[in-house]
């Protein structure tokens, strides 16, 4: 009776078991869980050879769904976003080694409608989009205020 239980469990859960990737490539060593069927699934980590994170993002049947991180070799964050059926959705931040935001990029739908340029944390470029497209260009002085439209 235990064996027959067991073996129906292993049925049922079977299609939702994922499997252990461990392994490297020519700079990344990588670290991650595929299902049955050899789709991506759940957190992905990729690592620098110098054993800093590379990268860190979810995926859901293939396919990005969640917050994406990449970061710097020295393990400082160099991008942070978020995804949707994978689709950059919302805001997706860009940082230089200092930590600072030097690019912001405004996501809905997987098309951009703004992207903002900064210079000691002040925007100093702006583009906004209409259906994709971009629409305006603001070229901003050192003091954030417009220089060219």
């Amino acid at each position: 009776m235990k064996y027959l239980i067991l073996i129906i469990l292993l049925s049922v859960i079977k299609p939702f078991y994922t499997k252990h990737q461990i392994g490297y490539n020519k700079d990344t060593c990588y670290s991650n869980c595929v299902n049955n069927k050899g789709l991506k699934q759940g957190i992905w980590k990729d690592y620098y050879k110098n054993g800093k994170l590379k990268m860190s993002s979810y995926y859901q049947n293939d396919t990005l769904h969640g917050v994406c991180y990449t970061y710097y070799k020295s393990g400082k964050i160099e991008s942070s976003g978020m995804y949707k059926n994978g689709q950059k959705v919302e805001d997706y931040l860009y940082y230089n080694q200092e930590g600072l935001i030097i690019m912001k990029i405004t996501f809905s739908d997987g098309k951009r409608k703004k992207l903002l340029k900064y210079y000691k944390k002040k925007v100093i470029y702006e583009e906004y989009y209409k259906n994709g497209e971009i629409d305006k260009v603001v070229v901003n002085g050192e003091e954030g205020k417009p220089i060219k439209r």
